[in-house]
């Protein structure tokens, strides 16, 4: 594809490939610590749009969220992680790339001065505005 200029030049057009946005962190689970990751919540965020990548194959036009359970383990290692709503295979695939890179960032703050593991769900939006 290319774009022709005023001056009759031909430039070739790129791709724009936006991050994902994102959205707050919801905490599920009757009783359990809230896991914080290290710095906060707009850390967590900004840690995410530095490393969030538009899937190459994934149509533009393709928006929504995937929501990822990740388990926080005491140490604030990601142990496992599980993709709970579906987008598309790439948006999914992404997701939990993400959910990935977060192993070690957590604090867990536990019951009781106790820390425990803890099921943490991350909903992810991806748009291309």
């Amino acid at each position: 594809m290319a774009i022709e200029t005023a001056d009759s030049q031909s430039v070739s057009a790129q791709k724009i490939k936006p991050p994902p946005k994102l959205i707050p962190i919801d905490c599920f689970g009757p009783g359990a610590g809230t896991p914080a990751f290290k710095g906060g919540n707009d850390s967590l965020i900004a840690f995410l749009s530095r490393y969030a990548q538009w899937p190459e194959g994934l149509p533009l036009s393709i928006t929504g969220k995937v929501y990822v359970r990740v388990m926080v383990e005491e140490n604030g290692e990601i142990s496992s992680s599980t993709v709970l709503k579906s987008l598309h295979p790439l948006a999914d695939a992404e997701a939990l790339r993400l959910a990935g890179l977060l192993s070690g960032h957590f604090v867990s703050t536990g019951r009781r001065g106790k820390a425990d593991a803890v099921s943490y769900i991350i909903p992810i939006t991806f748009s291309a505005e």
